[in-house]
């Protein structure tokens, strides 16, 4: 409840933080769907449906791989929390700008639906992510700098929740400079953060178990 969040003089309530979080997340990983708008077919176009439906291949990628990013952005920032005992005002305003970024995905997203085979598309959807998962493995850092974790948190289990956010990074920054010199083969590259996702999450578990 509010009032137990709240217990702590020093602290800020974390129930309507961890309430606002969700909600952004839940809007930004709504807004992606609203990307993929059916064909304006008219007369005898509409023989030609299917053929119309699969030319939407880029905005079903970017859909699939937006939401995925995202949904992993909301599991990491859930299990930060999860170890968080207060929050003050440098951490929820760090939150919030955190929270800013992921609001802002469904933008670059949507560009790179329609645009998926310009260089600045490629970069601008990398570079947001890139921003995304910096802010994320910040918001660790600093709840840890300033005492506002669990006394029981490991420090294998921040290591590998750090790992969570720098594969993700690491992946798209990479990215970037493929997309330099061949945007078209860029996007694919990202495709390597799935399995590593997967890799560092078994890594969390083994450490969180330890």
């Amino acid at each position: 409840m509010q009032e137990d969040d709240e217990r702590d003089g020093g602290g800020i309530a974390l129930g309507r933080t961890l309430a606002l979080s969700d909600g952004i997340f839940a809007i930004a990983m709504t807004l992606l769907a609203f990307q993929i708008q059916p064909p304006d077919l008219h007369g005898n176009e509409v023989h030609h449906l299917a053929s119309a439906l699969g030319a939407l291949g880029n905005r079903y990628f970017v859909y699939v791989l937006s939401f995925a990013v995202i949904g992993t952005l909301w599991l990491a920032h859930h299990r930060i929390f999860r170890h968080v005992r207060r929050a003050d005002e440098v951490l929820m305003s760090l939150n919030v700008l955190f929270l800013m970024a992921v609001a802002a995905l469904p933008f670059p997203s949507a560009v790179m639906g329609l645009y998926g085979s310009e260089r600045s598309a490629v970069v601008l959807y990398a570079a947001s992510m890139i921003v995304a998962g910096s802010l994320l493995a910040a918001l660790l850092l600093v709840a840890r700098r300033r005492g506002l974790l669990t006394p029981g948190t490991s420090h294998e289990g921040v290591v590998a929740a750090l790992w969570n956010s720098a594969s993700m990074v690491a992946v798209f920054t990479l990215s970037i400079p493929v997309a330099l010199v061949a945007p078209k083969v860029a996007p694919f590259t990202w495709l390597v953060f799935l399995p590593l996702r997967l890799v560092s999450g078994k890594v969390s578990r083994r450490a969180a178990q330890e």
